[in-house]
């Protein structure tokens, strides 16, 4: 008498075919694996955020440095008020730009954390994400792109 054995390896990878007590096994491998995947793309989405942060941070300290020496040097009461003026544009363009940039970071690190929640579904769901995604990118206009006008807001 033969006795026929499945092997691990042949065994089907779906939960709802393995004994009950392997059943819940799964489902506990599975949670904290969507939890950790999720886990990762928030701490990307933080690096990004710095990263960001750290770009206009440096930004904005050259652009002060250069008004700074400037104004060091003796210069017409017009030329001061030109200084002050282009250091104002300077900064409210730096906030709108990090701004979005921020925005779109942060996008970005919900949208990967959405996906690892969407493996869930299986992999017959489309991305129900595309949709809402792509309408959040043509709603905003990006001003900064255009590489003539790095500074322009037109």
């Amino acid at each position: 008498m033969t006795v026929k054995t499945r092997s691990s390896a042949t065994a089907p990878a779906t939960p709802l075919s393995a004994a009950p007590w392997n059943y819940w096994t799964e489902v506990s491998r599975w949670q904290m694996a969507m939890a950790t995947k999720n886990a990762c793309a928030l701490f990307r989405g933080m690096e990004a955020v710095r990263t960001v942060q750290q770009q206009m941070a440096h930004q904005t300290l050259t652009q002060h440095e250069a008004a700074a020496e400037q104004l060091q040097a003796s210069c017409a009461p017009a030329d001061l008020l030109s200084i002050q003026s282009a250091l104002l544009r300077s900064d409210l363009q730096g906030a709108l730009h990090y701004w979005q940039q921020l925005g779109g970071a942060v996008l970005q690190a919900q949208l990967a954390m959405l996906d690892g929640s969407k493996n869930v579904l299986g992999p017959t769901v489309e991305d129900p994400f595309k949709p809402i995604l792509q309408a959040w990118q043509n709603a905003i206009p990006h001003p900064f792109d255009d590489p003539a006008h790095p500074t322009s807001i037109h």
